[in-house]
């Protein structure tokens, strides 16, 4: 996909990618060897994208790796999928500008069409839009020939006299035709620039460039860093369409002049394949070689390019990019290793040896396209599981329970097991703010003899929790509390025991002011609710200090999680207790095992 080259401008190494694209109606195409992806900024400010795999030609058949051969199929793919991604970016527009009150209301009392009335009403939308997009093809290819072959080859035949033959005037006839060929295509540049929408895609198109640049640079691709690099390249279809004209001549030179208009007209749309082939070959030797020779035979392309690339805004840069990354398919190696792993469920040695099956590779597929196009996506959310203590949790929006917390779950446990007197004695649990039920089902799985309740204030949470329980086999108790409230200190308690041999709690515990500053994929991924811990982050610990007495029993032992510079405040505020600070294996403080 991409091979290292030295860099002309500072005379370092870059890698120079195979990746192209177009600009389309408020966006950005990009295209890689067998990925093709779209990204179009909607009204609404939200960028949608669409990607789709295919196998190249040059895999299907060895025919079309010949050299020329591959040029004329590159060239007809790039002219019909560029047609397929205008009108997919026109389509994303219009959807996203439809008002929803517009939209018709269904009507209750009618039925849904059957199964096979939809099949069929979307094979004919379908069917519909293909022969838009043929219509809209043959038609451009009808103008393209009429301005740039018909017009030039008909005004050239007026000025140059019947009686003017020879190989020597035939070759200034073909010079003259391309002449008038670059004049006219230079017009309709220079006069479709100063339509406002052409403007926008000018700058799309600018924005392409800047982003492959970038990369090619080895930058981080960021939008400011885009903004750095040119936008003019000498892949750009610019240049592509100058030489077509150049090699025209010299193709045409040695077909003769017919005297009849159509005669020239056919001949040379007959020809079109082979200069197309010629110009594809000679582009991709230009953009692999940079000496004064090849500068002075990329500069006409490269000047063409300052009227059909403009420059890009940051919101522009953004769209190419994720276009880009769409395509590239590519993640830091940890994060693409940490997919694998989920998608597999094997363990990391084995994953040289793993062999995925076809709907595992889609699921990976599905999830770098995820977290392509939001990188702070967590792995854990994009497949809906993470894993605690052994376990297999699902998380349904509820907070990611992080690896500092198994210490929680490991100081729950060895009380439990502490006080198990040999397995002759119920331990009761109680874990507040359990979220997925992760410390509650660790505690569980590890002493099954125990009777572990748990009780969260977010009603999704305890369903979370119930299910993840029902899965793994574990029987707990959840409930929907704030804190201790749904709890009452009676004897004669129904929901759960009146005192409890052991509390765990894993409260919200960050700053208000802090949140905004987290990693964007805690603050953009995890329930606000479980992060805030009000103006100095001890709110809910204060909640515990006044209510935790009533429900421990005695000699019973509270265990609470806290931040790594929360131990002298938490010290200050379970003042009279028998308090311990244990370290996580990070060497941070992370629970406070308090005595009653």
């Amino acid at each position: 996909m991409s091979k290292t080259v030295k860099n002309s401008e500072n005379g370092q190494k870059c890698q120079k990618t195979k990746i192209g694209g177009q600009a389309v109606l408020e966006g950005v195409m990009m295209r890689s060897e067998n990925i093709s992806a779209v990204a179009v900024r909607l009204p609404s400010g939200k960028i949608q994208t669409e990607r789709s795999f295919f196998v190249p030609l040059k895999e299907r058949s060895g025919f079309f790796r010949v050299p020329i051969v591959r040029g004329v199929a590159s060239f007809v793919m790039s002219m019909v999928e560029g047609f397929q991604m205008l009108n997919k970016s026109a389509e994303f527009f219009m959807l996203e500008e439809e008002p929803a009150a517009e939209k018709p209301k269904k009507d209750k009392k009618k039925k849904e069409k059957p199964e096979k009335a939809k099949k069929d009403d979307e094979k004919e939308s379908k069917a519909a839009e293909t022969t838009a997009m043929i219509i809209g093809v043959v038609l451009g290819l009808a103008i393209a020939i009429g301005l740039f072959i018909i017009l030039p080859t008909f005004l050239t035949g007026l000025i140059f006299p019947k009686s003017l033959t020879g190989f020597g005037f035939t070759v200034l006839k073909n010079l003259l035709a391309a002449a008038m060929r670059i004049a006219i295509f230079v017009g309709y540049l220079l006069l479709i620039s100063q339509m406002k929408d052409i403007k926008r895609l000018f700058q799309y198109h600018g924005a392409e460039h800047k982003t492959i640049t970038c990369f090619e640079r080895g930058l981080e691709l960021t939008p400011e860093n885009a903004a750095t690099c040119k936008r003019f390249h000498d892949r750009c279809g610019t240049t592509f369409i100058f030489i077509v004209m150049l090699l025209s001549v010299i193709v045409f030179s040695f077909t003769g002049w017919q005297e009849a208009v159509w005669q020239r007209v056919l001949i040379r749309i007959a020809g079109i394949p082979l200069v197309a082939g010629l110009s594809y070959e000679l582009l991709m030797f230009l953009a692999k070689h940079d000496n004064p020779v090849t500068r002075v035979m990329k500069a006409p392309g490269m000047w063409l390019q300052h009227i059909t690339t403009k420059e890009p805004d940051a919101s522009q840069l953004e769209v190419a990019i994720l276009s880009f990354r769409l395509a590239l398919n590519k993640l830091d190696e940890e994060t693409e290793t940490e997919i694998k792993l989920y998608a597999s469920d094997c363990k990391r040695s084995e994953l040289d040896s793993y062999n995925f099956s076809t709907a595992q590779t889609k699921t990976i597929d599905k999830v770098k396209e995820q977290i392509i196009i939001d990188p702070s996506l967590p792995v854990q959310r994009a497949f809906n599981k993470a894993y605690f203590y052994g376990l297999e949790l699902k998380l349904n929006g509820c907070l990611i329970p992080r690896p500092d917390t198994e210490r929680l779950a490991e100081e729950a446990v060895n009380a439990v097991k502490e006080k198990n007197d040999g397995g002759q004695t119920a331990i009761r649990v109680l874990d507040l703010c359990t979220g997925t039920g992760a410390v509650a089902l660790a505690v569980k799985k590890e002493c099954p003899y125990s009777m572990v309740y748990c009780a969260d204030i977010d009603a999704n949470a305890v369903k979370t929790a119930r299910e993840n329980a029902t899965a793994l086999a574990l029987e707990i108790v959840a409930t929907e509390s704030d804190m201790f409230s749904a709890f009452t200190p009676d004897e004669n308690a129904a929901i759960a025991p009146y005192k409890y041999d052991i509390i765990t709690v894993n409260p919200p515990y960050i700053k208000t002011e802090v949140i905004g500053t987290l990693d964007a994929s805690v603050k953009n991924h995890d329930p606000l609710l479980a992060l805030d811990g009000g103006a100095d982050g001890l709110k809910f610990y204060r909640i515990i200090r006044e209510n935790f007495g009533n429900y421990l029993a005695e000699n019973g032992v509270l265990l609470l999680e806290i931040g790594y510079d929360q131990a002298e405040d938490i010290k200050a505020l379970f003042e009279g207790y028998g308090i311990q600070i244990i370290k996580d294996y990070g060497g941070n403080d992370r629970v406070a095992s308090i005595k009653k």
